[in-house]
This record gives C-alpha cells, sequence and structure tokens, in this order.
C-alpha cells in the first residue's frame, strides 16, 4: 500500500510538473505575442511620426523654395531697373556728345 501512496505521489509530481511546463509554455507565448503586438504599435508609431517629420520638411523646403525665387526675382527686377537708368544716363551722355559733335561740324563747316 505504502507503494502505492509512493506512486501516486510520484504521478502527482509529475502531473504537476508537466501541468507547469504546459502552463510555462502558454505563459511564453502569451508574453512573445504581447511583445510582438507592442512592436507593431511601436514600428507604426515610428513609421507615422517618421512621415510626419518628413511632411513637415517638404513643406519647409518649399516654403523657403518660395522665399528664394520671390528674393531671386526682386533680385533681378531691381538689377534690371538699375541696368536701364544707366543705360539712359548712358544715351543721355551720348546724345549730348552727339548733338556737341553735330555743332562742331556744323561750326565746321560754315566757319562760325
Amino acid at each position: 500500500m505504502k507503494e502505492k501512496v509512493g506512486e501516486k505521489m510520484a504521478k502527482s509530481s509529475i502531473d504537476r510538473i508537466r501541468e507547469a511546463e504546459i502552463s510555462a509554455a502558454q505563459r511564453k507565448k502569451q508574453i512573445s505575442e504581447e511583445l510582438s503586438a507592442s512592436l507593431s504599435e511601436s514600428r507604426a508609431k515610428a513609421e507615422k511620426d517618421v512621415e510626419r517629420a518628413k511632411e513637415e520638411a517638404d513643406k519647409y523646403v518649399a516654403s523657403e523654395r518660395v522665399k528664394s525665387e520671390k528674393e531671386a526675382e526682386e533680385y533681378l527686377a531691381s538689377s534690371l531697373e538699375k541696368a536701364k537708368a544707366q543705360a539712359r544716363e548712358y544715351c543721355a551722355g551720348a546724345e549730348k556728345n552727339a548733338d556737341k559733335a553735330i555743332e562742331i561740324i556744323i561750326a565746321g563747316i560754315t566757319g562760325k
């Protein structure tokens, strides 16, 4: 009878060990699934953050491009106006010189 009690205790211990192994395997699987879900969420959040940062960078680049283009247009317009003013001055000076040259030629021809 003592052997049967010992066998029952051994069998009970083996059953408890098996249950513990099964429970540990289930817990391991559960933790693995939780970690996987957490990593998936973190990855999705990181991808959204990266996309948001890219959109902000694209907006900034576009804004700076518009500013640069406007500044370039203003610079070109200003340079064009300066060049026109300088050309008008040169032309006015050339006209005065031409008028003087004509007067000198006429004076030389007429003797005056």
